[in-house]
């Protein structure tokens, strides 16, 4: 398991990079923190999903966390 982590966190990573170098992530963010925090967000869904149910709508917290995170197609 720890090494499916470790793969996902480091697919993450090189994503981050990426962002970086299309200026569609801030530069001054450490990318291997970026991947960790993708990852916390994405298991936060799945357990408020799993406690809440209906209660939470999957296109609502996608739009919202792309406004908490400031990902943006024309860079920061």
């Amino acid at each position: 398991m720890q090494s499916s982590y470790r793969q996902i966190i480091e697919h993450l990573y090189c994503l981050a990079v990426q962002m970086q170098v299309g200026g569609t992530l801030d530069p001054d963010l450490d990318p291997r923190g970026v991947a960790h925090v993708m990852v916390a967000t994405v298991q936060g869904f799945m357990l408020q999903k799993l406690l809440l149910a209906q209660e939470l709508d999957a296109a609502t917290y996608l739009a919202t966390a792309r406004q908490v995170f400031a990902f943006s197609e024309q860079g920061t």
